[in-house]
């Protein structure tokens, strides 16, 4: 069953002339290189971020979290594909910047799976783990269902007992979040079909939420903007999962290095 789930594209891997034919002759990549540096020309999470202290804002390449593209049906009827909420989904994680642009995407694992694990299954969690290839010093940032990495940033777990400076972290870091619940916003305000698929077949379900990722790109790109007519709730976690995974030891030391700065 892993082969009809949890399809993974950094975008460019996306070949755009099989599913798009009548717009592009060639592939175009969408997937900016995450490992960003001082020379990366794309624009960082701190142009979208009011009061964010520059020092770690610019440090940012990256915001990550899931949303469920409800279905109508459970693809051959197992059970996995409901989630929290009693309805059928399937999970896309998606990677954005600050100007909505939908970096990354993994898409396709069933609606009961833990954000988590559909992130640990994902070629961004092997290509930072493995490979090394987000600098050191800039990071991802995500919600707290997801375990704090030296590349992969979560707030802190508000039980009642964080401190003056842990508490600003965390308003700091919802600030700078918004930005991917926008675009999950825009994403399904633009692409109605995604609030609730009429398709059996999994592999069709993630091409068409590729294809509409790759679109909602072009309209950013053409400064199609229609904050007006987009429905937040969309944008809305159903799973709610708290992290299962135990947090890297240089992720925690890395963040409270942050929380002094701030």
């Amino acid at each position: 069953m892993a082969s009809l789930f949890g399809k993974y594209y950094f975008l460019e891997e996306f070949l755009l002339e099989k599913q798009l034919p009548c717009l592009f002759n060639d592939p175009v990549p969408i997937f900016s290189s995450i490992s960003a540096g001082q020379n990366d020309p794309r624009p960082k999470v701190k142009d979208f971020v009011d009061n964010v202290v520059d020092v770690w804002s610019e440090r940012i390449v990256g915001v990550m979290d899931g949303t469920h593209i409800r279905i109508v049906n459970c693809p051959g009827g197992q059970q996995d594909y409901i989630n929290r909420k009693g309805f059928a989904s399937i999970q896309a994680q998606l990677i954005v910047d600050d100007k909505l642009m939908i970096n990354d995407v993994n898409v396709g694992w069933p609606g009961s799976t833990h954000d988590a694990r559909v992130l640990r299954n994902s070629g961004i969690f092997h290509y930072a783990e493995n490979n090394g290839k987000i600098l050191q010093n800039h990071y991802i940032i995500a919600d707290g269902a997801y375990p704090l990495k030296w590349w992969l940033m979560t707030p802190f777990r508000d039980n009642g007992r964080l401190n003056n400076a842990q508490r600003r972290y965390n308003r700091i870091f919802s600030s700078a979040r918004q930005c991917v619940e926008r675009a999950i916003g825009h994403l399904k305000g633009r692409f109605r079909r995604l609030q609730n698929l009429h398709v059996g077949s999994v592999t069709h379900m993630c091409n068409l939420v590729i294809s509409a990722c790759i679109l909602h790109n072009m309209c950013i790109i053409c400064d199609d903007y229609i904050d007006d007519f987009i429905d937040m709730t969309q944008a809305e976690d159903i799973n709610q999962y708290p992290n299962v995974f135990q947090n890297a030891a240089d992720g925690t030391n890395i963040r409270d290095r942050l929380v002094a700065i701030l």
